[in-house]
């Protein structure tokens, strides 16, 4: 369940009962380096997750 910041900031209420969906996303450069990486939150009730996967 989200923490009080994150229902802030997500606007849910006291009366919501809203799980959250918590994104860890890396990407790496062609030579194994890290060039980005994130961690997000959002609204399981407003979130579709949709994953492509290309390999060389």
């Amino acid at each position: 369940m989200p923490t009080e910041e994150e229902r802030k900031w997500l606007n849910i209420t006291d009366e919501d009962f809203v799980p959250i969906f918590e994104v860890e996303q890396i990407a790496y450069l062609d030579d194994g380096r890290i060039f980005e990486y994130s961690k997000s939150r959002h609204r399981a009730d407003f979130f579709e997750l949709k994953v492509s996967v290309f390999v060389n």
